[in-house]
């Protein structure tokens, strides 16, 4: 246990990000990056649901699953713009391998935001390496990755969760 621990540690402080966070209204965002685990209950129909309504509002949207359940990966019916990562896609101590998540850490999105409830390494590491002006989670993680933390939705729903995600955007104000 101790080399696995001692490995994803090395992994995270590998990260060097120089990010300043602002906070974003939803009227000032045009880019979305979403992570999720895909065994959550009804994770799949919220992130299709968060989708929707950043495309009625002409934002780009990027989502990235983590699946680790050992059965088939159920890939039917998924938008493009979903990606799903599967046990072969980590290397040992459940390390991401880069060029499997590299189209999503590339990215520069305005918006950031962990769907996950599970205090699972691959969510802390693409959490901690996303490039984001504005970093929303729903549980602290090592390293802190988070501008916002919506924990009070931990052990909720996601849909609660981005409904409360749509409110609280809705209604930061910037000058």
């Amino acid at each position: 246990m101790f080399l696995k621990e001692h490995i994803q540690k090395i992994s995270l402080n590998k990260i060097k990000l120089k990010r300043t966070p602002k906070y974003l209204s939803i009227q000032e965002v045009t880019s979305v990056g979403l992570l999720f685990n895909f065994e959550e209950d009804n994770i799949l129909e919220t992130i299709r649901r968060a989708i929707a309504i950043l495309d009625r509002r002409s934002i780009k949207v990027m989502a990235l699953g983590v699946y680790i359940d050992k059965n088939s990966l159920p890939t039917e019916n998924l938008d493009s713009r979903i990606k799903i990562l599967d046990k072969k896609d980590f290397k040992y101590a459940n390390v991401p391998d880069k060029a499997s998540i590299a189209h999503f850490l590339v990215e520069k999105f305005d918006l950031y935001i962990d769907f996950t409830t599970k205090d699972f390494f691959p969510n802390i590491f693409i959490s901690n390496a996303a490039q984001a002006t504005f970093k929303i989670g729903r549980q602290n993680y090592k390293g802190d990755p988070f501008d916002l933390v919506l924990d009070n939705f931990k052990n909720g729903t996601s849909r609660s969760y981005l409904n409360s995600l749509i409110h609280y955007l809705s209604s930061i104000k910037t000058s």
